[in-house]
């Protein structure tokens, strides 16, 4: 999982597939379109990125995607669609998402939702047609113990037949033993005392708890280090029913918004 803005991960990317002769088949690559990388490789940059959801926005990322991923590229996605991009009513650039699946660019067409408004970007999506062919075939959303509002909508897109994706798993570290928000002190203690319970770490009950819907197809790990990506794994040996962790649903608007204030990584 990477994208045009996320600095040169693609680059990195093909450059690691290249180094290692890693096969065709082996992995399944996704990329998104739509944000331009503008930190110059600091943190602390006022602005991280630049949104333009265009056509013309897009056929320039394809080239360059394709420039770097070729034809490994399997998903290609919107980068954070929203009704008001007006990118979902947009007749041309939809076209021409479905001419590049036609072609061979990439083999299906995402599109990630991000925001309290999640639901709606959604339903739109599902909607969307191109001479009576859907344009969507996989959704990227959030999914978690703390907003897990979008459960019902990512069931229904499922059984309509789209591939469901979660990220934020972890809700930005909000969801691990690493979070040193003295806000959030009740909570990680709170999830501390369950997951020991279960001997298990917090973050493996959180992702465990994603992993519990049934309607989820592929949870993000977002690990940055092998010891986090090892810690992850274990949350398939844990069996958790979806309706754990209920009590620590946040409400959309105030999870969003303390998402909005959390330091860039």
């Amino acid at each position: 999982d990477t994208a045009r803005s996320y600095g040169r991960a693609e680059e990195f990317l093909a450059r690691w597939l290249a180094e290692r002769r890693v096969p065709r088949d082996a992995l399944t690559l996704g990329s998104k379109w739509g944000y331009r990388y503008t930190a110059g490789w600091s943190v602390t940059a006022a602005v991280h990125e630049e949104k333009e959801l265009s056509l013309e926005r897009f056929t320039a990322q394809l080239a360059e995607t394709r420039a770097l991923l070729g034809d490994r590229l399997g998903l290609y996605q919107i980068h954070s669609a929203t009704t008001e991009s007006g990118c979902l009513a947009d007749e041309a650039l939809l076209r021409a998402l479905v001419t590049g699946r036609r072609a061979g660019a990439y083999r299906a067409v995402g599109l990630t939702v991000s925001g309290p408004g999640s639901a709606h970007t959604l339903a739109l999506a599902l909607t969307a047609r191109v001479d009576g062919e859907r344009v969507f075939d996989v959704v990227q959303a959030t999914l978690n113990a703390l907003e897990p509002s979008l459960a019902a909508p990512l069931a229904a897109a499922h059984v309509a037949g789209l591939g469901v994706i979660v990220k934020e798993a972890l809700a930005n570290g909000r969801l691990t033993g690493a979070n040193d928000r003295p806000e959030d002190a009740p909570l990680v203690a709170h999830l501390r005392a369950l997951a020991a319970a279960r001997g298990c770490s917090v973050d493996q009950f959180a992702v465990a708890f994603v992993l519990a819907h049934p309607f989820v197809d592929v949870v993000l790990s977002g690990a940055a280090t092998t010891d986090q990506l090892a810690s992850h794994l274990g949350a398939l040996a844990l069996a958790l029913d979806a309706s754990t962790l209920a009590e620590l649903a946040e409400p959309p608007a105030a999870y969003w918004a303390t998402r909005a204030r959390l330091t860039w990584g």
